[in-house]
């Protein structure tokens, strides 16, 4: 288990993580940080707690908004592949009719040379 040390509104934070993990944590620690920052410059020094809810609010609105857009796109690639799916059939069908024309064209072909050689 590793450990961070994390700076969020200007107080340091010892987090522990996942070997490996402690770039990603930092990250977030950082991202995280810059919505309270973005707080503060907005209504000033409120308190901590304020703080930390409202970011955490914000956090959480565009986690909804990212999972909605998620969703739309999500049914969008479901709405493709089934196109996708209707033309494949709707190309093999007319491909199975092509071959069943040049199928019985061949039959008729094989009957007339039948004939053909027949009458000389």
């Amino acid at each position: 288990m590793s450990h961070v040390a994390v700076k969020i509104n200007g107080k340091i934070y010892r987090i522990a993580c996942d070997e490996g993990q402690e770039e990603h944590l930092l990250d977030l620690a950082h991202r995280f940080n810059m919505y309270i920052e973005n707080l503060k410059s907005s209504f000033g020094e409120i308190g901590d707690q304020r703080l930390i809810v409202m970011a955490g609010v914000l956090i959480i609105d565009d986690l909804v908004e990212m999972t909605h857009k998620l969703r739309v796109i999500e049914q969008e690639l479901a709405d493709i592949k089934n196109i996708t799916k209707n033309v494949f059939d709707l190309n093999q069908a007319r491909e199975i009719k092509i071959v069943e024309s040049i199928n019985n064209a061949s039959a008729q072909i094989r009957k007339i040379t039948k004939k053909l050689s027949a009458s000389l």
